[in-house]
Formats: structure tokens, sequence, C-alpha cells
């Protein structure tokens, strides 16, 4: 519907009348066309309505922390360490006493009605720019471009990937809660409060040091850079006595696990396949389906970018995938077992397992406690101890076994050629055999 416009006796102009607070407001549309006077209306009437909407009173939720944000000490001299959804209670010892929730819902009714036009043509809650801060510039620094390589050099690395993104920003939003301090002011009392209340959450060394290095590496590239002089967080986690140090599956846990695989999703079934029959980690099977951009480098000529999907190459009949992307050492090409290949698709388009890593983790791991394998040692990385040790009863070269499950350190003479033919690697890989009770001995 076009908008109403009108012309005042005295005037040959079309003008259009905006009410608001039961005053009028008039709006010269400075043409003589009424066509074109009810075009020109239209902008000024949808603004017209946008502030009338902003005006009206509105009820918004938020949250309340009641026991406030950081550490704070209470007059028995117990302290509360207090996240934006977590407070841990502490006694004057530092002992762990209890944990509750430190987010409460709030609603409030919000009315910003103008008193008058003047404040009514002032825009409506117009949005305030964050403060920048120079250590969150160090930062996301960090997250575009990775961990320093060497000290003493230019701080090189490479980009995060998007879980150990996702993982990082959470550690330096736990360090801007509990500590609110510029990195060039922190001292390594207030980064043992971190782990402090890591520690109080119940999380064990080994995933506390794992966490801990994204604050390690976000300040040791900026020393690099001769933006920071000291490192407050460099060792100081560490891993403890608490390490469950993980076992391989035995004859028995496998024939109970092949018994009750039709209780797994069929995604999660063919993850327990991959992981039972390759030894790789339970990220690197994930990866397979996703796509991979190679630079083929020329003389004389522009870099060329060949973009693939992980899991579609094939050497002399053998399939296989590129497994261990994040790090150097553990890159590597893994070919695809025998027992395995009737459940993957005859082409790879996509990602062959649905959801992410962490889900599957845990419902795999659940999954061996309901059938009985309740040994906290035993979990679905002990898989890939299964499969180690398949391959020494085999006595498989030690180079080749590095091959199947990746480096510890990468030689000089390992950066020669593409390493060994898929052919060799896919007639070891075959001799996991999760299907075969007991370790067979060679043939």
């Amino acid at each position: 519907m076009l908008p109403r416009v009108f012309k005042r006796p005295d005037s040959q102009y079309w003008r259009i009348r905006l009410q608001f607070n039961g005053k009028a407001k008039e709006i010269s549309l400075r043409t003589t066309d009424k066509a074109e006077a009810e075009r020109l209306a239209l902008p000024h009437i949808y603004e017209h309505k946008a502030k009338l909407e902003a005006a009206r009173p509105k009820l918004e939720t938020g949250t309340y922390h009641p026991w406030g944000l950081g550490e704070s000490v209470q007059p028995d001299g117990s302290r509360v360490i207090a996240t934006p959804d977590t407070a841990i209670f502490l006694d004057a010892d530092g002992k762990f006493l209890r944990q509750e929730s430190n987010r409460e819902a709030t609603m409030t009714l919000r009315t910003s009605a103008p008193l008058s036009w003047k404040n009514f043509d002032r825009e409506v809650d117009r949005p305030k720019l964050a403060t920048k801060n120079t250590d969150d510039d160090l930062f996301e620094e960090y997250v575009k471009f990775g961990p320093c390589v060497k000290r003493g050099r230019k701080a090189r690395g490479a980009k995060l990937d998007p879980h150990s993104e996702a993982e990082a920003r959470k550690m330096w939003s736990l360090f801007r809660t509990l500590v609110n301090k510029p990195l060039a002011q922190t001292t390594r009392d207030d980064a043992r409060k971190i782990i402090a209340y890591l520690e109080a959450s119940g999380l064990k060394s080994a995933t506390i040091r794992r966490k801990f290095v994204y604050l390690v590496a976000t300040v040791e590239r900026a020393i690099v850079e001769g933006k920071l002089t000291f490192n407050p967080f460099a060792k100081l986690a560490s891993v403890g006595d608490d390490v469950l140090r993980r076992i391989p599956l035995s004859d028995e846990d496998m024939a109970l696990c092949w018994a009750n695989l039709d209780k797994l999703s069929a995604s999660d079934q063919l993850a327990f396949r991959l992981l039972a029959a390759s030894g790789m980690r339970l990220g690197e099977v994930f990866e397979i389906g996703t796509i991979i951009e190679k630079v083929i480098k020329r003389k004389s000529q522009p870099d060329k970018t060949i973009r693939y999907v992980n899991g579609t190459e094939v050497e002399k009949g053998v399939r296989y995938c590129v497994a261990g992307m994040k790090t150097k050492n553990s890159t590597r090409r893994v070919p695809f077992p025998a027992s395995v290949l009737p459940y993957l698709p005859a082409q790879i388009t996509g990602p062959v397992l649905e959801g992410d890593s962490d889900g599957t983790s845990s419902r795999l791991n659940a999954w061996l406690r309901d059938i009985g394998i309740d040994d906290p040692a035993k979990v679905v990385y002990s898989l890939r101890h299964r499969a180690k040790d398949q391959l020494r009863a085999e006595e498989c070269d030690e180079k080749i076994a590095e091959a199947i499950f990746g480096r510890d350190k990468v030689t000089m003479g390992d950066k020669y050629g593409v390493g060994y033919p898929m052919t060799v690697l896919k007639k070891w890989i075959d001799k996991i055999d999760p299907h075969q009770p007991g370790l067979r001995a060679v043939a």
C-alpha cells in the first residue's frame, strides 16, 4: 500500500505527515509529481516505523553472577574462584569444597520512549564499539599465525585448526576472567590461579597441561616478536602422578566389541572399524572425506593449487588417505585396510563419519563400559596401542611402523621422496587384523 501524501493549500509540493506521542510532524518531499512523492515517502515511513518499534518497552533477559568474576577471599579465609558459568569453593588451605553454578537469569523491562521529536530522531541504542585491548591483539596474532617455530628468529608457524582455535579461545577467556591483568603485569602466581581452577574442575594434569599450551604459546610468540619479555605461563603445568596410562584391548575385549557392534550407529561402527584396523587416531579418521589443497610449485610459472577429497587417491591399485595433517611429524599416507574397504563408499565425496571426534569418543568410551570393558585404562585410544603391539608381534620394521602410525621425529632422510610405496604399507597394515584373536606369527 502506497503512503498517503498531501499538499498544503499554499504549496505546490507534496508532503507526508508522521505521528508520534500525540504530535505530528510534516516532511516536504520537494516534488510536484504525486507518483514520485509516494516513492520518496517510503524511506521516511520505514525509518519512522523502525524508531517506533525501538521506542517500545521491551522485556530483556540477562545473566547475573552472584559470586562475581575472578577470585575472592571470604571472611573465614576460604576462597571462591568464579567464572561466568561456575563458582569453585576452596578452603583456606586450597582444598576443594564444592562447586555450584554462578549464573542466574534476570529479566528487565527496558523503557526507552523518547519524550520529544528531538530525542526520537536520534539513533536508538547505537552499539558501542568494544575497547581494543593490546593483549587481545597478541592472542589474535597467535590464532592467525600459530605458535612460533624457533626462538631468536621471526615467529613462524601454522594457523590453528578449528578445534584448537576453539580450545585456545576458551583458555584466553578463562585467563581474562580469572586474572584480568595485562600480560606484561601477569605473574606466575596469577597463572597458578588458572591451574588451581582447572584442578578444582576435576581435570587431570595431562589435560591441564594440554590446555595451558595455548597461553604459553601466545606469550612465546609475543616474546619472539619483541612485544613481551617474560612468559608467566611457561613450565608451570606439568604431567603429574594422576596420569592414567592407556593399555591395549585384549582378545577378550575385542570379542566383546565385535559381538556388540550393532549397538552403535552406522557412523560409529565405521569409526571403530577404522580405528581397530589402522591404528589411526580418532581425529585422523575424521579427516577422511575432507578437502585437501596441494600446491605444486613450477619454475617460471605460477604455482598451481590442486584440491581433492581426502581418501580418493589411488596408488598402484591401493586406495589410501592422508592422516595426521595437524603436525608435520604425524602427516602420512595410510592405505585403507582390507577389512574396512567393504564398509567404505565406492567413491568418497565427503566426510565418511557423522558428528565430530569429541562426541564420537564419548559415545565409544561409554559403549565400552556398557558392554563390560570397565577398566579405566582401556578407552578408544587403546585400539591404537593394540595395533602397534600387533605389528611388533609381526616383527614389522620400525621405519615402516612409523610410516603407518606417524613419526616421533622427522629426520633429514625422511624429507626425501614421498615415502614407502602403498603396496608395501598395505601388506603390513593388513596384518593388523582386528577380526583375528591373538597376535599371529608371520606367515
